[in-house]
């Protein structure tokens, strides 16, 4: 699903990773341009964001002072999905590492709002509640995750998205 690769690719980040600029990384989620309402209750000073590239503007100085940024799925995702616009949710957990190797764990409920302009599905509104934990809380999602990625010969597909088909079957 959309919001899966959104949080496990797009907000992910590995020691030596280039400079994190959201326009680069995220452009396909969102319209950059846009109207939108975007909030996440970590943002730096607890901004809202009306435009999705002034929302990218906020994270890019946090993520290019992180070393790392690993993230699993917690619990999730669902759906309400219409021809034009879509709702999704999923909880995440989130290990991120700053430079100075200081951990913070997070527990964070997502909500994303797509809208489809009839060739691709942007987020619109996004809202992200997180709150600390510790990493002993966390450890076993990524333990899962490593776990399945172990056992699994599947390639990544080429058809990462949203769609309805002929048959009005969300895939």
């Amino acid at each position: 699903m959309l919001h899966e690769t959104w949080i496990l690719d797009g907000w992910e980040r590995t020691p030596g990773d280039p400079a994190f600029v959201f326009a680069e990384k995220l452009a396909r989620y969102y319209d950059l341009e846009g109207p939108g309402v975007f909030y996440d209750d970590l943002a730096p000073d607890g901004k809202t964001a009306r435009h999705a590239i002034d929302y990218g503007a906020m994270w890019e100085g946090p993520f290019n002072n992180m070393r790392s940024a690993h993230h699993a799925i917690s619990d999730g995702p669902d759906a309400i999905i219409g021809n034009s616009v879509a709702s999704t949710t999923l909880e995440f957990v989130a290990r991120l590492e700053a430079r100075d190797g200081a951990v913070t764990a997070i527990r964070d409920r997502s909500q994303l709002g797509w809208q489809c302009d009839g060739n691709r599905w942007v987020i619109r509104h996004e809202h992200n509640s997180a709150r600390i934990v510790t990493e002993a809380e966390i450890a076993p999602y990524f333990q899962q995750t490593e776990e399945q990625s172990g056992m699994s010969e599947i390639q990544p597909s080429p058809y990462i998205g949203m769609w309805v088909t002929a048959d009005n079957h969300v895939r």
